[in-house]
């Protein structure tokens, strides 16, 4: 049996971010990301806007918070963990140009740096922008592909283990095609507030060789991409009309008791996080 390393990495990317004002707060799903950049990698947290949006005009909530877990002297994970205080976050937040993309990054290299050098040394895997779908061979895919989805749907929590919740699915579009001429594809898994700002993965599985004593033997072993993040999900009216509703962040925000999802939620491409981490590096500069 070929053991599942890169599932173990995946579950320790993600974080579950709230973000507060003084007249409420919001909740959902972020992950790390690292994009190489030379001497100094970029590395920042990857959400939807309407994580950190507070109204329709487009106010930013004022601080967030995440739990990130301790890392033990050799590398391996603590059940030890500490609060991240995430303060102006409206500095910290970048949008995509684009208004109909609903992706914000939120830079945080110096907060990770100077918690380590306060000797506290944060647990977390970060995806590379070039672990990225449009890195592989996309005519290997088909329309039907295995997916999963790490976040916090309503909310949930392994809070002793400081571990997300994972979901499976299938593509629900063709993930080689733009659904409806946008940079998105669907999803068949059923997405709830709190999940806002997951990472989508394609699990492919393949054959693998694993040497042993003295020959060697054929298992089937998964690959892993990164697909997208979630952002929202259509739901159907009482009268038949289907709308498009971003996921909610927070249990005080539930659908309409003359609604209901689907259990359909919509992805936006992996192309669109890494051309943002783009845009970022050279406005840091």
């Amino acid at each position: 049996m070929v053991k599942d390393d890169v599932a173990d990495q995946l579950v320790c990317s993600t974080v579950k971010v709230t973000c507060v004002n003084k007249e409420k707060q919001s909740q959902g799903t972020a992950f790390f990301m690292l994009m190489h950049d030379g001497p100094k990698d970029l590395l920042a947290l990857v959400t939807n806007k309407h994580v950190v949006v507070s109204d329709k005009k487009g106010t930013i909530f004022d601080e967030a918070y995440i739990v990130l877990s301790k890392r033990n002297s050799n590398g391996t994970i603590k059940k030890e963990h500490i609060q991240l205080h995430i303060s102006e976050l409206k500095e910290r937040c970048f949008f995509h140009p684009d208004d109909s993309i609903d992706l914000c990054l939120l830079v945080i290299n110096d907060l990770i740096e100077q918690a380590r050098a306060n000797g506290i040394d944060p647990y977390f895997k970060a995806i590379t922008t070039d672990f990225s779908i449009s890195n592989f061979n996309m005519q290997e895919l088909t329309p039907v592909e295995d997916i999963v989805m790490i976040g916090y749907p309503i909310g949930l929590i392994d809070e002793v283990n400081n571990k997300p919740v994972v979901r499976k699915g299938i593509t629900a579009t063709d993930i080689r095609l733009d659904y409806n001429g946008r940079k998105e594809f669907l999803i068949d898994a059923a997405c709830f507030h709190g999940s806002s700002g997951s990472p989508v993965f394609l699990r492919k599985m393949g054959l693998s060789k694993e040497d042993i004593d003295n020959g060697f033997s054929i298992s089937l072993h998964p690959t892993y991409a990164f697909l997208g993040v979630l952002y929202a999900g259509p739901v159907e009216k009482v009268d038949g009309e289907i709308k498009i509703k971003t996921i909610p962040t927070s249990t005080q925000m539930p659908y309409s008791e003359h609604e209901h999802t689907i259990n359909l939620g919509f992805v936006i491409k992996s192309e669109k996080v890494v051309e943002l981490f783009s845009l970022i590096k050279e406005y840091t500069k």
